[in-house]
Formats: structure tokens, sequence, C-alpha cells
């Protein structure tokens, strides 16, 4: 964000616009919580890339299992990705915090618009109120555009770093809220007002906000560079796959219906097949076939009538004499039975013989999907 340059005027009330705009946006992209929709309070990391209020977990797991009574009460299901996490011993407080959006919500919160749209010098000097363009961090004062060019010719001050104070803002030191943060320490990797150059960090390596940015700024253009190759990398990928899993539908969908078809087809070449087997032994046989359980019980009746003629004749002849009658009735009614000759086709000889059946295969295509 550094600047050593400065930018046109622009009105007073636009002071600060750009900057209360970024920071809005910000607060709007990465500060809010998707379930209370309010800034974060204690921001806990769940498994998945997301990241909730402490106390919204808390509540939505209460929810979970007021509502579903055999529910782990352990377990939290992001209300995003649908993906669950295993909350620890102790609850939602013992998840990770996420420091990320911690110090960018107080990175944000202790920015404040400047109080003073007019250039400091002028108004000391000349009596005069020039608007304001630009603010020189080691002198804390903000300057007009011409101050700005007289500063950068003075040999005291053309070494001090000079910010625009449309895109920049004053933010107040976290350990003194009376100083505004003027340098940047490089073993604790945060922005530090004068007052903690003499003390917290008087040992440490302390650089100008302008060094600090020149020095980092190409390394993290290089991370940007790189993450936002991955970014791309990873569309590729998942527009390919995106494209398989078309494909694969699609050839899953045409099997199914195949056999659908195929199973259709099938029936009806079976009801086919066994229309044209009855045709062929003729309506007789498969007449005398469905009574062959009838003509079974009549021979079972006549082989028992006549054991029973045979027991008699053999027996004592009072009785022969007391069942003759009975017999003799038996015996004549199935003697007037008249045995038929089976038609000529009931010794026929027909097999069915299976055949290849051809389903389909899969073919792979010389095109790329």
């Amino acid at each position: 964000m550094a600047n050593t340059s400065t930018s046109s005027a622009s009105p007073s009330s636009s002071t600060g616009g750009t900057g209360n705009k970024l920071a809005q946006e910000i607060q709007d992209e990465f500060l809010v919580c998707k379930i209370c929709l309010e800034v974060y309070k204690n921001p806990k990391c769940l498994d998945c890339p997301h990241t909730f209020c402490e106390a919204c977990i808390d509540t939505r797991v209460m929810s979970e299992c007021s509502y579903k009574k055999y529910s782990d009460y352990r377990d939290f299901t992001c209300p995003l990705c649908r993906k669950r996490t295993q909350l620890p011993l102790g609850g939602a407080k013992k998840l990770p915090d996420n420091f990320l959006v911690s110090g960018l919500s107080e990175v944000v919160g202790r920015q404040k618009p400047s109080k003073f749209p007019y250039c400091d010098f002028c108004k000391l000097v000349n009596q005069k109120h020039r608007e304001a363009t630009s603010k020189c961090l080691d002198c804390n004062k903000l300057l007009c555009k011409s101050c700005v060019e007289l500063h950068k010719e003075t040999k005291v001050t053309k070494g001090h770093s000079i910010f625009d104070v449309e895109i920049e803002k004053d933010i107040v030191c976290k350990e003194h809220s009376e100083e505004v943060v003027r340098f940047y320490c490089e073993p604790c990797e945060t922005c530090i007002c004068v007052l903690c150059t003499f003390n917290e960090h008087k040992d440490h390596e302390i650089t100008q906000f302008s060094e600090a940015v020149i020095k980092y700024k190409e390394t993290l253009q290089q991370l940007l560079d790189n993450c936002k190759s991955k970014i791309n990398g990873y569309d590729v990928q998942l527009e390919a796959l995106s494209k398989c899993d078309t494909v694969i539908k699609a050839a899953e969908q045409s099997i199914r219906d195949s056999a659908i078809q195929f199973i259709s087809d099938i029936r009806a070449k079976e009801k086919q097949l066994i229309d044209n087997l009855h045709e062929t032994y003729g309506s007789d046989v498969m007449d005398y076939v469905s009574k062959r359980t009838d003509m079974q019980m009549n021979i079972d009746s006549l082989k028992s009538t006549c054991n029973l003629t045979e027991l008699v004749l053999k027996g004592k002849d009072i009785e022969l004499l007391l069942l003759k009658k009975q017999v003799q009735e038996k015996l004549s009614s199935l003697s007037d039975v008249e045995i038929r000759d089976l038609p000529l086709t009931v010794n026929k000889q027909i097999a069915f013989v299976p055949g290849v059946m051809n389903f389909g295969e899969l073919c792979e295509s010389d095109k790329p999907i």
C-alpha cells in the first residue's frame, strides 16, 4: 500500500472514501459469519475450509441435537459444504482459532478515516486551508500537493514515507493507542509505532514502510501469481472432470436403455418360442399333457381294484360271494373306459438350442473429451 508519490487532489468529502469502501468490501467478503451474518466473534476453523463464530457453532450443535434425537452431539455439519467435523472435548471452544480472520478483523477495526482533511503546514504557517492529498508518517502530518513537493526537496524530510490519504488510513498502534504505526518490525512481522521502537522492539530490525513494501511486495506478488496459476490448473481439471462425468453418465444411461430393450426383446422371443413349441406338438397333445394328472388317478384306481379282485379270487369262497357285487360293479365301470390313441406328435423330440446374445461392448473413441 506504500506510495512515495502523491495523487491528484480530490474533494475533502471523498477523503478516505476509497479506503472506507475497501475496508467494507474486505469485511463483507472475509469477516462476516455465514450463520449469524455478523462480524466474526471468536472465529473457529472446521475440518473443511470454512469458519464460523464459536457461539454459532455451539448453537448449531445444540439445534442438531434437538431435532435429531440420536445424532452424535460431538459432530458438527458445515451448513455450507455439509462436511462433518468432530468436535474435540470441550466443544467449539477447543476448535482451532482462525488467526488470519482475527488479525484481519483487528486491522480493519483499527482503521479510521483521517480527522484532518486540510494541510497541517499550511494551517500553521500560512493560516490557509488547503486540501490535504498526502500524509507523512514520519512527521505524522497531512500535506497538500505543494507541501509534498517541498517535503521531498528539503534535506531533512526527503527520506520520509509519504502516503496518499485517499488510499491510506491512520492505523492506530495496538500497544500505544495514541500513536499510529510508522515502521515495520522484521522479526515480529508486525507494524509498529515510534514508541514501540524504543520499548518492545528496540533490539529488532526495523524498516520504514516504503522499504518494507518494496521488499515484500514482490514476494507476495510471486505467491499470488503462484496461487492464481494453481487456480487456473484446478479450473482446467474441474472442467475436464465435468466433461468426463457427462460422458460417463451418458454411457451408463445408454447401457441401461439397451438392457431394458434387450430384456423386452428377450421376453418377446421367449413367448414366441413357447407358442411355436406348443403349436409343433399340437393342441391335442397339449390337452393330454394338461389332463395327465386325471389320467394318473384313473390308472391308480384301476390298479387298486385289480389288486383287490385278485385277493378276493384267491381268498375264501364266502368272501368272494360277499364282495362279488361291489367288485363286479367297479370292474365294469373301469372296463367301459375307452383308451384313445395318442397323437403322433407326442413322440416328437424337440430341444431348445441357446443362441449367442451380443449385448454390446465398450469402445474408446480416439476423439478426446
